[in-house]
């Protein structure tokens, strides 16, 4: 199978960011890169993904080793990788990460043959909608009665309280946002 770097778009540092894929696809099992120049991502560093083959997870240290040399080797690049298995199970289960992130014109290297079909799942949209109109209702009941109970505490000058409820509002407003721009949340705090 023939792997393919494809032409990259004029880049400052045209150098670097080759010198960096050639280097990534020589000690990585890489099935993808997509690479996002700081211009477009509004920082100051390129940020790469990478989609790995699925490797079993005792690989996974050593990856983080290779990324990590290669981190200080380029200093002005980011890179994040993923397991082939893991995207597709995530799209097939609506998140739409990858979607936004790993497009066709993002993509600067690939192994095997590109099928853009062949990268993501089938997904269900109406499934998909149905699930995103879900979480929003429930986030959104939530931030509505936490606006509540902030208005009842300042009534009754309960200050302390009133400034929990507005935390709480605020922080179920980021709930809501991350549902729907990555499609699930994190768990912690």
């Amino acid at each position: 199978m023939e792997a393919s770097l494809l032409s990259l778009p004029a880049l400052n540092e045209n150098d670097t960011v080759t010198g960096l894929v050639s280097d990534l696809v020589q000690q990585v099992n890489v099935n993808r890169i997509y690479l996002f120049p700081p211009e477009e991502q509004g920082a100051d560093s390129y940020y790469f993904i990478l989609i790995i083959e699925d490797a079993a997870k005792r690989f996974t240290s050593r990856i983080k080793a290779v990324l990590a040399r290669l981190g200080e080797t380029y200093p002005h690049c980011s890179i994040s990788f993923y397991r082939l298995h893991t995207l597709q199970q995530l799209t097939k289960e609506g998140n739409p990460f990858f979607l936004n992130y790993c497009r066709k014109e993002n993509l600067v290297y690939y192994h095997h043959r590109y099928e853009e079909g062949w990268l993501f799942k089938p997904l269900d949209l109406s499934q998909f909608m149905a699930k995103a109109r879900g979480n929003f209702d429930l986030q959104y009941s939530r931030i509505t009665a936490f606006r509540q109970g902030a208005a009842f505490y300042l009534e009754h000058e309960n200050y302390a309280q009133a400034a929990f409820m507005l935390h709480q509002t605020l922080e179920q407003c980021f709930l809501t946002a991350e549902y729907f721009l990555v499609g699930d949340t994190f768990s912690g705090h």
